[in-house]
């Protein structure tokens, strides 16, 4: 069953319209406020995890035997062993803290009830709260497990787990974007995807290159109408389908804050999963200062389940 939610009320941070009976837990709250400045949260699953540090294998097929080599005889010497294709692979999970403090001055002087201060105080952390966790996942960082506090453990971002193979890199010297982007650079992030078994649902992007993209689409005339409403101008243009598959664009905030304008991920979302240790939660903190504060914290980490079901492209002049 589906429902529509209002946009965030930014003056009392109540998130009306949750029908009744309906219990979300507080992550799924945040998400539904601000679905679209978190494509990574609205696209992809979650999973349950039960340690700091969490591995995974991965595996691959062989290549298809030749009509050669595929024949069998019923009766033969043992073949020697494949060779092994599994890799262990691990992300760390990194702790995501936020505090919501209201001074009681603050509760005084306001003509607004002080539980809708409070409310939307916490309504904001919370989506700057997912800001974090989801700008983590387009970081650069390498996995940190830290020895001493675990407070101090860093999770890997997704540039860490794309396979050379699937990298498209048109930098040049000292990381300046060289390439002008073309529809056959869509079709080799589709396409490196969809050679090793998996399906490219989805593309992250910035609105800087998602606008490169735009452009590229309608000056070759590419896209098609399915509707049209002679009041609105639509120049949405949301997916792309190709002999392998249809790909949605999604464009992220967190990549343009974090520079990558020149970059473009693709992903099977099937096998890359958020993993939780803990979920969101909320609690009071004791406190001698004259104010109101709640902590917002979550354990978490992100998981490639299949390497090969991810695509990068670098360099893209936006």
């Amino acid at each position: 069953m589906a429902f529509t939610y209002p946009p965030f009320n930014k003056n009392s941070g109540y998130l009306a319209g949750i029908p009744m009976g309906v219990e979300l837990d507080f992550l799924d709250k945040i998400i539904l406020v601000g679905a679209k400045d978190f494509p990574v949260f609205r696209t992809l699953p979650r999973t349950s995890i039960n340690s700091i540090k969490a591995v995974w294998l991965t595996d691959q097929m062989r290549k298809p035997r030749d009509a050669t080599n595929s024949a069998k005889k019923y009766v033969e010497d043992i073949q020697p062993p494949e060779p092994n294709l599994k890799q262990e692979n691990e992300n760390v999970v990194q702790i995501f803290l936020d505090e919501a403090s209201v001074p009681n001055i603050t509760k005084s002087l306001s003509t607004v009830d002080n539980q809708q201060i409070i409310e939307s105080e916490i309504a904001k952390k919370a989506i700057e709260h997912v800001a974090d966790m989801e700008a983590a996942f387009f970081s650069d960082t390498i996995p940190f497990l830290s020895t001493q506090d675990i407070d101090s453990n860093i999770l890997g971002g997704v540039w860490n787990f794309v396979p050379a193979a699937n990298e498209f890199d048109h930098r040049g010297a000292l990381g300046v974007p060289t390439k002008t982007l073309t529809v056959d650079d869509i079709f080799d992030l589709q396409q490196a995807v969809w050679e090793k078994g998996g399906d490219p649902t989805n593309i992250y992007l910035t609105a800087k290159l998602k606008r490169q993209v735009n452009t590229l689409i309608e000056a070759k005339k590419l896209y098609k109408v399915n509707g049209s409403d002679e009041k609105k101008i639509n120049m949405m243009i949301d997916s792309i389908e190709t002999d392998f598959g249809t790909t949605n664009f999604n464009i992220s905030r967190s990549m343009s804050e974090l520079g990558q304008y020149d970059r473009m991920l693709c992903m099977d979302d099937e096998y890359v999963h958020i993993g939780v240790l803990d979920d969101t939660h909320t609690e009071d903190v004791p406190t001698s200062k004259t104010a109101v504060v709640k902590r917002i914290t979550t354990h978490l980490t992100y998981l490639f389940k299949n390497g090969s079901a991810i695509s990068a492209g670098y360099g893209f002049i936006s």
